[in-house]
């Protein structure tokens, strides 16, 4: 099982924590346009992960995505949430949440010292399902370098390609940091929260 980590601004509120990095690697995360491989497939790449029992919302995430520097490089990133269908291994229905697009170097009106840096916090604040497993994909509109780490179970990286589906990818997992409140927590404008009388 993931390490449950406590967060230092409430004694409630726990980090799933899947790390530390142990490696890196370069993805294509453009799910529009096939990878520049020989031959080329269309791909997406998502980590698949399960809520404990006695959570049921997802405060926040922390993705540890940047620009490798390539000549195909992704400009963005973005972040997508969704039910995973554990049996048949593919996500269900439509996502929970879908992030802004996050900027990456290459785009000029980032500040430079902001460029690519790593990670990158999303406010997610959505009502998810105690053991129940979920899938974050990291999209955009290129190759991008994320941070892998291994030793998890209940969570895996997975690989979709063209004409094979989704795949587990060997025993590598994202450097995903996810924030996770009990049901006996209300979300109030941003992070302010109270017990429910």
């Amino acid at each position: 099982m993931p390490l449950l980590l406590i967060c230092s601004d409430s004694s409630i509120a726990e980090v799933l924590s899947f790390g530390p990095s142990t490696n890196s690697s370069v993805f294509w995360i453009d799910q529009s346009r096939p990878n520049t491989n020989i031959p080329p497939s269309y791909q997406k790449w998502g980590f698949v992960f399960k809520v404990p029992v006695g959570f049921n919302q997802i405060k926040s995430l922390r993705v540890f995505v940047r620009s490798g520097g390539f000549p195909d490089d992704a400009t963005e990133f973005q972040v997508k949430l969704t039910e995973w269908d554990v049996l048949n291994e593919q996500p269900i229905g439509d996502p929970i949440f879908l992030s802004s697009p996050h900027p990456f170097a290459n785009d000029p009106s980032v500040p430079e010292a902001e460029r690519g840096t790593s990670p990158t916090d999303f406010l997610v604040q959505k009502e998810v399902t105690p053991d129940t497993t979920y899938i974050i994909e990291i999209l955009g509109d290129g190759l991008a370098s994320m941070n892998t780490t291994t030793g998890f179970t209940d969570a895996g990286l997975y690989e979709w390609q063209e004409g094979y589906g989704w795949r587990m990818f060997g025993d590598h997992d994202l450097r995903i940091d996810i924030d996770i409140l009990p049901p006996e927590i209300i979300m109030l404008d941003g992070f302010e929260r109270s017990y429910v009388k």
